[in-house]
Order: C-alpha cells, then structure tokens, then sequence
C-alpha cells in the first residue's frame, strides 16, 4: 500500500517540484512515508481563497525527505515538490527546505523551520519561507514569517496548524490546518 501511494503521487505531480509550510522541522527515516491533508486559507487583501492539499513524503537518506504536493480551488490547481534536509534534531529540530512549484506561474521555494518539541505531545514550530516565482517577463519574492503548532494524536497521526505573516507586497497572509498520517 505505502508503495502504491508513492507511485500515485510521482505520477500526479510529474517534474513539478515546491514548498508551502506544512511541516514541523523533522524529517521522515529512510524508507518511511506519510500521507497528509490539509485546508489553506490565503488572504490577498479582499481575494481569499480556500485550498484542499494533498501531501505524500518519503524518505530518501539520512535525515532527508521528499514531499509531493497537490492542491485544488475552484479552477486553480497548485502542483509542488520539494526536498527537506534535518540540520539538528536534539534539544530542538531545524530543516532546511528547497523547492519549486507551478501555480499559475513557476516559482522556487526555501523554508527554514525551527522546531521547540513539548514532549510527546507536539510542538510549536516557526521560522521563514521565501518564493521565488517568475511571472511573465518579471519575477517576484513573496517572503512569510510563520508560527505552528504540532499536536500528536498518537505515534502515527498528528495535527499541524500554521499561520503564515505576509512580510511583503507580494505575499498573502496564509493560515492552514490539516492532518498528516504516518505509514
């Protein structure tokens, strides 16, 4: 089953790489995978939209994961992937995250995120996200500050919730929620 759902996703999000937050600092152990669904809300001064977001991530090597991404609005489909490299994992946990995405437009992505864990009930997660998208002729850098929140349900199932400040013009201010389920 994990195999196939693997598959699904490659062959849903083909060469289409990107990164929106939904994730917590940690990376999946090699071999691992997690499926997850979240809603995002995004604020763009009188134009909100509402998304549905499919996730699927695996891991690749030490302390690296590949995630996978699809997300619907009425008309508008969001296709993304990404790489996330661990940097620290004891007291707190930090990634780095590098990719691209095409929503309407392509763009690149890169998040820091910084992890404080509470114990085995979760988290609170913050850090940075800057995109890079190329629209016609020009290209753009919305950059967000975000705050999150992780709460474990059990070992395998938690809920991610993050509010993302838009720092520039070309930013909207975000703010998700959803479920991830590890397999």
């Amino acid at each position: 089953m994990k195999k196939f759902l693997f598959i699904l996703v490659l062959i849903m999000v083909p060469a289409i790489l990107t990164a929106q937050v939904f994730g917590a600092g940690e990376t999946l152990m090699k071999g691992k995978s997690s499926v997850g669904f979240n809603s995002f809300f995004l604020d763009s001064g009188g134009n909100e939209k509402v998304y549905l977001f499919i996730h699927m991530d695996h891991g690749i090597g030490q302390a690296c994961d590949f995630d996978a991404k699809i997300g619907f609005t009425g008309g508008e489909t969001y296709f993304g992937a990404d790489l996330e490299w661990q940097l620290a994992s004891r007291n707190v946990f930090v990634s780095f995250t590098g990719g691209a995405h095409k929503f309407i437009n392509f763009g690149m992505d890169a998040i820091f995120n910084l992890m404080l864990p509470m114990g085995s009930s979760g988290g609170v997660y913050m850090g940075a996200d800057l995109d890079v998208d190329f629209v016609k002729k020009e290209m753009i850098t919305p950059f967000w500050l975000f705050i999150g929140m992780k709460i474990n349900f059990n070992r395998n199932t938690y809920l991610l919730m993050t509010a993302e400040g838009a720092m520039n013009g070309d930013a909207a201010n975000i703010v998700s929620a959803g479920i991830k389920f590890d397999l």
